[in-house]
Protein backbone atom coordinates (compact mmCIF):
# COMPACT_ATOMS: atom_id res chain seq x y z
CA UNK A 1 0.00 0.00 0.00
CA UNK A 2 3.34 2.42 0.82
CA UNK A 3 3.58 4.83 -2.46
CA UNK A 4 7.03 4.48 -2.26
CA UNK A 5 7.08 0.80 -2.78
CA UNK A 6 4.07 0.25 -5.46
CA UNK A 7 6.52 0.68 -8.61
CA UNK A 8 9.50 -1.69 -7.38
CA UNK A 9 6.95 -4.41 -6.10
CA UNK A 10 4.84 -4.41 -8.81
CA UNK A 11 7.84 -4.33 -11.23
CA UNK A 12 9.71 -7.09 -9.54
CA UNK A 13 6.47 -9.29 -9.72
CA UNK A 14 6.22 -8.82 -13.54
CA UNK A 15 9.88 -9.01 -14.39
CA UNK A 16 8.94 -12.77 -12.75
CA UNK A 17 5.86 -13.38 -14.82
CA UNK A 18 3.54 -13.11 -11.08
CA UNK A 19 2.22 -10.02 -11.43
CA UNK A 20 -1.37 -11.89 -11.06
CA UNK A 21 -0.13 -11.53 -7.18
CA UNK A 22 -0.11 -7.47 -7.39
CA UNK A 23 -2.96 -6.54 -4.76
CA UNK A 24 -5.72 -5.78 -7.13
CA UNK A 25 -7.07 -2.46 -5.11
CA UNK A 26 -3.38 -0.60 -5.90
CA UNK A 27 -3.56 -1.98 -9.85
CA UNK A 28 -4.88 1.55 -10.88
CA UNK A 29 -3.41 4.34 -12.91
CA UNK A 30 -4.27 6.82 -10.26
CA UNK A 31 -1.92 4.71 -7.16
CA UNK A 32 0.31 4.32 -9.87
CA UNK A 33 0.22 7.96 -10.78
CA UNK A 34 0.72 8.71 -7.05
CA UNK A 35 3.50 6.14 -6.78
CA UNK A 36 5.20 7.98 -9.81
CA UNK A 37 5.03 11.63 -8.44
CA UNK A 38 6.50 10.40 -5.04
CA UNK A 39 9.43 8.67 -7.36
CA UNK A 40 9.93 12.28 -9.27
CA UNK A 41 9.82 13.88 -5.78
CA UNK A 42 12.10 11.07 -4.11
CA UNK A 43 14.33 13.61 -1.43
CA UNK A 44 10.89 14.62 -0.25
CA UNK A 45 11.52 19.14 -1.77
CA UNK A 46 7.68 19.41 -1.84
CA UNK A 47 5.66 19.12 1.76
CA UNK A 48 1.96 17.94 0.84
CA UNK A 49 1.30 16.79 -2.53
CA UNK A 50 -2.59 16.46 -3.23
CA UNK A 51 -4.63 15.22 -6.07
CA UNK A 52 -6.23 17.35 -8.07
CA UNK A 53 -7.72 15.61 -11.01
CA UNK A 54 -7.17 14.06 -14.42
CA UNK A 55 -7.06 15.40 -17.90
CA UNK A 56 -6.77 14.07 -21.07
CA UNK A 57 -4.33 15.56 -24.01
CA UNK A 58 -2.54 15.34 -27.04
CA UNK A 59 1.30 14.52 -26.14
CA UNK A 60 3.41 12.79 -28.75
CA UNK A 61 0.91 12.82 -31.35
CA UNK A 62 -1.61 10.61 -28.99
CA UNK A 63 -4.19 11.70 -26.52
CA UNK A 64 -3.03 10.63 -23.30
CA UNK A 65 -4.10 10.75 -19.58
CA UNK A 66 -2.69 13.14 -16.82
CA UNK A 67 -2.90 12.68 -13.19
CA UNK A 68 -2.33 16.47 -12.06
CA UNK A 69 -1.40 17.61 -7.99
CA UNK A 70 -0.92 20.13 -6.10
CA UNK A 71 2.32 19.98 -4.20
CA UNK A 72 3.29 22.57 -1.65
CA UNK A 73 6.54 23.92 -1.21
CA UNK A 74 7.69 26.46 2.16
CA UNK A 75 10.26 28.60 2.29
CA UNK A 76 10.39 30.14 5.45
CA UNK A 77 7.19 31.99 6.34
CA UNK A 78 5.91 31.44 2.83
CA UNK A 79 3.87 28.95 0.99
CA UNK A 80 4.10 28.73 -2.51
CA UNK A 81 2.36 25.85 -4.79
CA UNK A 82 2.82 24.32 -7.75
CA UNK A 83 1.29 21.58 -10.36
CA UNK A 84 2.94 18.04 -10.13
CA UNK A 85 2.09 15.87 -13.12
CA UNK A 86 2.23 12.41 -13.68
CA UNK A 87 1.59 10.69 -17.00
CA UNK A 88 1.24 10.07 -20.03
CA UNK A 89 -0.57 7.04 -19.30
CA UNK A 90 -2.48 5.40 -21.66
CA UNK A 91 -6.66 5.62 -22.06
CA UNK A 92 -6.55 1.83 -21.39
CA UNK A 93 -7.57 1.64 -16.98
CA UNK A 94 -5.83 -1.72 -17.46
CA UNK A 95 -2.35 -0.20 -18.54
CA UNK A 96 -0.86 0.92 -15.44
CA UNK A 97 2.31 2.11 -15.58
CA UNK A 98 4.43 4.33 -18.02
CA UNK A 99 6.86 4.61 -20.62
CA UNK A 100 10.01 6.10 -18.94
CA UNK A 101 11.45 7.18 -22.12
CA UNK A 102 8.20 8.87 -22.68
CA UNK A 103 7.67 10.33 -19.05
CA UNK A 104 6.19 13.75 -18.43
CA UNK A 105 6.31 13.14 -14.92
CA UNK A 106 7.48 16.21 -12.49
CA UNK A 107 6.71 19.62 -11.57
CA UNK A 108 5.91 23.11 -13.11
CA UNK A 109 8.48 25.93 -12.60
CA UNK A 110 5.51 28.44 -11.92
CA UNK A 111 2.91 28.76 -9.27
CA UNK A 112 -0.35 26.48 -9.56
CA UNK A 113 -3.27 28.76 -10.56
CA UNK A 114 -6.46 26.10 -10.10
CA UNK A 115 -8.25 29.02 -11.99
CA UNK A 116 -5.97 28.23 -15.18
CA UNK A 117 -4.87 24.73 -14.63
CA UNK A 118 -6.07 23.05 -18.28
CA UNK A 119 -3.22 25.82 -19.40
CA UNK A 120 -0.44 25.54 -16.64
CA UNK A 121 -0.86 21.33 -18.14
CA UNK A 122 -0.74 22.72 -21.65
CA UNK A 123 1.99 24.94 -21.39
CA UNK A 124 4.46 22.39 -19.20
CA UNK A 125 3.66 19.22 -21.65
CA UNK A 126 4.94 22.15 -24.55
CA UNK A 127 7.96 22.99 -22.39
CA UNK A 128 8.63 18.84 -21.50
CA UNK A 129 8.68 18.14 -25.34
CA UNK A 130 10.97 20.89 -26.31
CA UNK A 131 13.30 20.03 -23.68
CA UNK A 132 13.03 16.31 -24.64
CA UNK A 133 13.91 17.27 -28.35
CA UNK A 134 16.99 19.56 -27.09
CA UNK A 135 18.04 16.38 -25.18
CA UNK A 136 18.09 13.95 -28.23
Amino acid sequence: SDKYYRLRLYHLLNDKNVAGYYPAKYLTQQYFAESYMSEVDDDDYYGNITYVGMRTELYKGQKQKFYLYKAEYTDGDSTTYYMGVAGPFNNDPKQVTIDYDESACGFSADPLDMKQLDNQLKVYLIKKKINDSRQE
